[in-house]
């Protein structure tokens, strides 16, 4: 992935509940509890790839699931399966944006 990737159009889902939300999340990321995507799934943008996540790769792949079968137009649709990559990829952001 590139800068211009991510400035382009990529969303990414943290998918924890209130109680499990990560204080430092990814830059830019959504927050839409594992719980509520089935109700809340219109939120995401169309169009654009989407990585889900959540502390430790569990409760991402209810919302994957559910994503999967409501939201045909999401053309990449994947998911972080264990811990999430935060601190570096809020790094390299930082990096590239100067």
């Amino acid at each position: 992935m590139t800068i211009q990737d991510y400035d382009e159009g990529l969303a990414i889902v943290e998918v924890n509940t209130d109680y499990w939300k990560l204080e430092n999340g990814f830059t830019g990321a959504m927050n839409i509890p594992h719980d509520q995507m089935a109700e809340r799934y219109d939120e995401i943008p169309s169009g654009v790839p989407v990585i889900l996540h959540c502390g430790a790769g569990v409760v991402s792949v209810p919302a994957y699931e559910t994503l999967m079968e409501k939201r045909k137009d999401i053309p990449q649709l994947s998911y972080i399966a264990g811990h999430p990559p935060v601190d570096e990829f809020n790094k390299w952001l930082e990096d590239h944006e100067k």
